[in-house]
Parts: structure tokens; sequence; C-alpha cells
């Protein structure tokens, strides 16, 4: 009596890329041991085209994702694929290169809760010659300095507080008198009333019908009748 050998998944090679998975990497494998180079070369295509349908949110129309799915491809072989590529073929210890560390952007900032970008505001407005651009240029850094203020703070600040911290962080270059700013409200941040939810009506392109209106009134009544016999039911 023939017994039935099962095969089980502990048993087989580990996938080397699981994304790809196991029928992938079985074909990759099994192309890598053909022979015929010709034949390699017209397999490995047909797989590009099995992957982009088996996974259309990979991209390989750009070149840069052609390559990685090139190198993915080779290492899934374990380096031996011999194939006619469009490019070369990727070492084995391109594998285990770590690549090099990204430095942490270190910055010694003075009003952390304001941010690097205000800061950089700042010295750009010193940089401003015109008086009359470097105060509106002034006036539009405390219009945002209140803005970010005003979001984690339920206290109003005062105009005062906001001239000297522009000064503190422009070393002087900035500055504006703030009784002008009081009497003129200056910081304050004009609101659009079409973003407040008080936008003007729109005016009707057309009156509707009486046929229309009463197919509206029938609707209600239908509907009111609905609920009517619903709650009767339940009752």
């Amino acid at each position: 009596m023939n017994e039935r050998k099962f095969t089980y998944y502990n048993d087989l090679d580990n996938i080397v890329l699981k994304e790809y998975g196991r029928y992938v990497q079985g074909y990759v494998q099994h192309i890598a041991g053909l022979e015929d180079r010709d034949k390699r070369n017209q397999m490995i295509q047909a797989l590009m085209g099995y992957i982009k349908k088996i996974n259309p949110a990979l991209s390989i129309d750009t070149e840069e994702d052609q390559l990685k799915l090139w190198d993915h491809l080779h290492a899934i072989s374990n380096y031996e694929l011999d194939i006619d590529g469009k490019f070369p073929k990727p070492s084995p210890e391109t594998k285990n290169t770590i690549p090099q560390r990204i430095p942490y952007p270190t910055y010694k900032l003075k009003n952390k809760h304001y941010g690097k970008n205000l800061e950089l505001l700042v010295t750009q407005a010193a940089e401003i010659t015109d008086p009359e651009e470097r105060e509106t240029a002034v006036i539009s850094l405390g219009k945002l300095v209140k803005n970010f203020y005003n979001a984690s703070n339920k206290d109003n600040v005062e105009d005062a507080y906001i001239v000297n911290l522009l000064e503190g962080m422009s070393k002087g270059e900035l500055s504006i008198d703030s009784e002008k700013v009081s009497a003129g409200n200056l910081f304050e941040i004009t609101k659009d009333p079409n973003k407040m939810g008080h936008r003007e009506r729109q005016p009707v392109d057309r009156i509707p019908t009486e046929r229309e209106r009463e197919g509206k009134d029938r609707d209600r009544r239908d509907f009111k009748q609905g609920k009517r016999q619903h709650f009767k039911k339940r009752k």
C-alpha cells in the first residue's frame, strides 16, 4: 500500500523576501536552474508581468523601482540568477551593507515651543532693509506668534509680550512700538466670515415647478406615515 507523503512548510526553505511569497521564490529558483539563457531571459520577463499583476500597488514604471525589483529577484535566487538584465548584477556583499546613519538635527532654540521655522522667519525679516517692508514683516510675525500662543493657552497674550519676544529673537533688529500695535490692533487676526459658517445663501438657479413641490410634499407625508406605522408595530 502506497503511503501518501505530505509536505510541511516547516520542512521547506525559508522565504527570503516575504512580500513576494513562496511561489515567486520557487519560480525564481526554477528560472535560475535553467540551462538555456534565452529561456531564462524570456521567463524572467514573464515573471515580472506576473508580479505586477498580483501586486498592482507595486510600481515598476520608474527606473528606481525596476532596479529595486531586479535586486530583489537576485537576492531571492541567492545571487545565482544569470540573465541579461537592464541593470548590473548585484554582489552578495551588498545584502549585509549597513546604510549610513542620518544625523539627527539638533538646534539650540531659545523658544522651542515656537519651532525652528519661526526663528528662520525672524532671521529673514531682520535682513530686510526697507523700513516699511520690515514693519509689515514684524506685524505678520506678531500675528503668527499670537496664533501659536492662543492655540495652546486660554489666556489672551498682551501685545507687549509679543513685541519683546520678537526683539529678543532678532537681537534687537525687529522692533515696533507696542502702543501703536495695541491702538491699531495690528496683531489681531482678521477672520473670513465665509470660513466661520456664515456663508451667504447661494441664489437659486431656478424656481421649482409645481409638480416638483407636490412630489416633495408627497415624500414628506409618506415618511411621516411610515414612522407612525413603525411605532404602532412596536407598541
